[in-house]
């Protein structure tokens, strides 16, 4: 058995972490979450034996305020890499993962 991985690193954590609906992971191993108004991205690349975090991401004020779901398109990948977040301030959010872009926003009612 190796010696244990040590990372120095701080992710920030969720006042979310009670709603299963602020957090996904992707299959190409990227695990995203809402911390409050805050997305944030964690990319993981197999190396040996295990999963390396690779990249950290913070996209600081996603929403106005605390982001409640998020989720990733059933095709990740496939047609591209989408992610949509709601939140408090009633805004639906649709983002290109690639680019960390808005393709759209919505805020009316439907």
């Amino acid at each position: 058995m190796g010696d244990p991985y040590v990372y120095n690193i701080t992710i920030p954590p969720s006042p979310n972490w009670y709603e299963v609906g602020v957090m996904t992971y992707t299959p190409d191993d990227w695990l995203i979450y809402g911390s409050k108004a805050d997305l944030i991205i964690l990319k993981y690349v197999a190396k040996k034996s295990v999963k390396e975090l690779t990249t950290t991401k913070i996209m600081r004020r996603a929403h106005s305020q605390r982001i409640t779901s998020l989720g990733i398109n059933p095709k990740w990948g496939e047609n591209g890499s989408l992610l949509v977040t709601t939140a408090d301030d009633k805004f639906v959010k649709v983002w290109d993962m690639q680019t960390y872009d808005i393709k759209v926003a919505h805020q009316q009612h439907v």
